[in-house]
């Protein structure tokens, strides 16, 4: 896997911020904290393309500025991420594609990057992450590429993770074991950013729990017990689509194929075929079924 360290000298952190390019933002309120994020999973038996240019197309729109009352625009940086398909036995990591800018000043590489994830994702079972992102922990204004979507390897398995939200990264720190941190370190281990340690602790809960499903329904009902802990996510192993919704400002929608083949989540409507995800709700999808439980 691909490590981006960033700022791990003694002293980076005040230096970003006396230059300020990180962010230490108080209480999350309503426009403060703009992410967006799509997933998408589909199995070997259609084309998606349509489909995956409306998801990035939403995507786009949220980099662009625009005057209030319209949310705070996505405009640090951008992500997407894949598994190769149909799949090769030599290349087992999932494959990112970052970028510091804002997409809409970056329109060359996004639509790069968009093509290389119709040529070498959808002609086969796989599953995608897109991320626009609006920090809040970490490194912003451009300082590195948008972090998103993280990758790491557990279970004999690859993941990619994507959040949008807020929460206090040292809080979670401190519940996931030393041990299971130098198995799986942080990469951005002097600036944290809040969504690679969410993402560390539910694979803690995953590993410790021995299933997908109870490690992120205990992980996320702890998570959101905290009043300024709340969060979209993406969560994948190619084959399955994991989503999580906890944060009431910003819907989170999904919607499916006619023939359920393909299925999609997106903070970004796609119209009115799409339905709106519960909050406090876990919902994971694979090619031609879905399931949900609530972790309140």
């Amino acid at each position: 896997m691909r490590r981006q360290p960033f700022a791990r000298r003694a002293g980076a952190a005040a230096a970003l911020l006396a230059l300020g390019i990180l962010a230490v933002p108080g209480g999350a309120r309503e426009g403060d904290h703009e992410c967006h994020i799509f997933g998408l999973v589909c199995d070997n038996q259609a084309v998606y393309g349509a489909l995956f240019d409306s998801l990035c197309q939403g995507l786009y729109q949220k980099t662009l500025p625009a005057p209030p009352p319209r949310e705070s625009p996505s405009r640090d940086g951008w992500g997407f991420a894949y598994f190769l398909a149909p799949r090769d036995p030599s290349l087992i990591e999932p494959i990112r594609i970052t970028g510091g800018p804002p997409a809409c000043e970056d329109s060359l590489r996004w639509a790069a990057a968009m093509r290389e994830v119709e040529a070498h994702a959808l002609g086969g079972a796989t599953s995608v992450l897109g991320h626009v992102r609006k920090s809040s922990y970490g490194p912003d204004s451009g300082a590195l590429p948008d972090p998103h979507p993280f990758a790491d390897s557990l279970r004999g398995r690859w993941w990619l993770f994507q959040h949008n939200g807020h929460m206090r990264p040292d809080s979670l720190l401190a519940w996931i074991p030393s041990d299971f941190l130098a198995r799986h370190p942080i990469d951005y281990d002097e600036i944290y950013v809040d969504s690679e340690v969410l993402f560390r602790y539910c694979q803690y809960e995953i590993e410790r729990r021995g299933s997908v499903a109870a490690g992120l329904l205990y992980a996320l009902h702890r998570v959101k017990i905290h009043n300024d802990f709340i969060f979209n996510i993406c969560l994948t192993d190619g084959d399955t689509l994991w989503t999580a919704h906890t944060l009431s400002y910003t819907p989170f929608f999904y919607g499916a194929t006619a023939d359920s083949s393909a299925w999609w989540a997106s903070t970004v409507s796609l119209g009115p075929s799409q339905t709106t995800m519960a909050t406090d709700h876990l919902y994971w999808f694979t090619p031609g079924a879905c399931g949900e439980a609530s972790y309140e």
